[in-house]
């Protein structure tokens, strides 16, 4: 098994300890302008990072940052910190801020891809063992099923997984192209979603904390076969079902899913009739994305540090209470967490899906 030994987040709510009391009355999403077909348009985004554009040394300092403050979350030393491989999952580039800027015959000084953080961390960090992953909405998760996959192999003993999303304004024109985007969001409403940034660093480990904590015992991912965008409840379900038989969790025994719950008629409904056809109404169901934003690649990583963050104060925040769903049950406000097994969904382009098991014994 691997177990989570420290972790460090910024979202839309606020940075680390600081983010658990704004979920009492949390922070709005802001209004981007941005150009389309040579109009001014506006969308609402969820905004974290103080910077409106950041450039490759700016991202990589954050990037640093994270890695640094999640060792220390796991008490690791300097030396076990420095021999931890790197998982980085992200949608993070600006191909098209560049393009604006070539247009207007502007120096292209922010340019990035994922290539290109991963060998500006290569050489800041002094080593190779830096992997990135790059599948759409599940890339921090791909990240951290891949981290997993090789601490239990042995041929790790300690793995940093990163998830990152800046502001990318491709992305944000291609869902007003096609008519994705919401003023708000409300899960299984099937209105649209609102897109935002953040990070989030997890700091993983083979062996256990000396008192309880957090453990991944099962997870598995599937693709969703012919449709580069539509979600097929069933194979949704299945990769659900493979990951709880693996962690050898009967579906009911569940305390709690986290759900992917993005917003969008598609994927709302495919889920919402894989979680029916798995569970029902016997387990709870909660969100994270009505207050931090769709944060793309960066989602696997950042929503489960915001669950780790959750078991460690023993409740799910007030303010993630959602609207009651046909044939779900939904998370109660300021519900109790206590110990036992708790489901993570996520899902990408492609119909990817991943589902992950874990297990919560309170230190």
């Amino acid at each position: 098994m691997s177990y989570v030994h420290g972790h460090s987040i910024c979202c839309a709510q606020g940075a680390g300890a600081a983010l658990w009391p704004q979920w009492a009355s949390p922070l709005p999403a802001a209004s981007v302008p941005f150009a389309f077909l040579g109009q001014t348009a506006h969308a609402a985004y969820f905004r974290a990072f103080s910077a409106q554009r950041l450039g490759l040394a700016a991202l990589a300092d954050l990037i640093e940052a994270h890695l640094q403050a999640a060792a220390a979350d796991a008490g690791w030393s300097a030396a076990q910190e420095a021999e931890a491989a790197v998982f980085i999952g992200s949608t993070a580039y600006n191909m098209a801020d560049c393009e604006q800027r070539y247009l207007a015959g502007a120096p292209d000084a922010l340019s990035y891809t994922l290539h290109t953080i991963t060998a500006e961390l290569m050489k800041r960090l002094g080593h190779e063992h830096i992997y990135s992953f790059a599948t759409s909405c599940t890339s921090s998760a791909h990240a951290l099923m891949h981290a997993h996959r090789l601490l239990q192999s042995g041929l790790i003993e300690r793995a940093l997984v990163v998830g990152v999303e800046s502001f990318n304004l491709l992305t944000l024109v291609h869902f007003h192209a096609t008519g994705l985007l919401a003023s708000a969001c409300t899960p299984f409403a099937g209105e649209g979603f609102v897109l935002g940034e953040g990070i989030a660093c997890l700091a993983l480990a083979a062996e256990a904390p000396t008192a309880g904590g957090l453990r991944l015992c099962g997870v598995a991912a599937g693709s969703g076969g012919g449709s580069l965008t539509d979600t097929d409840s069933q194979r949704m379900a299945a990769v659900m079902q493979h990951a709880l038989a693996q962690a050898g969790v009967p579906a009911q025994a569940l305390k709690l899913i986290k759900a992917h719950a993005v917003g969008s008629a598609g994927s709302d409904e495919a889920e919402r009739q894989a979680l029916m056809a798995v569970v029902g109404q016997a387990v709870p169901v909660a969100w994270f994305k009505p207050h931090i934003g769709h944060t793309l690649g960066a989602s696997g990583a950042i929503e489960t540090a915001l669950l780790h963050q959750s078991l460690q104060t023993g409740t799910l925040p007030g303010a993630l209470a959602g609207q009651p769903v046909a044939g779900l049950c939904t998370a109660t406000a300021d519900m109790p967490l206590p110990p036992g097994h708790y489901l993570a969904q996520f899902a990408g382009f492609g119909g990817s899906h991943i589902s992950m098991v874990w297990g919560w014994q309170p230190c």
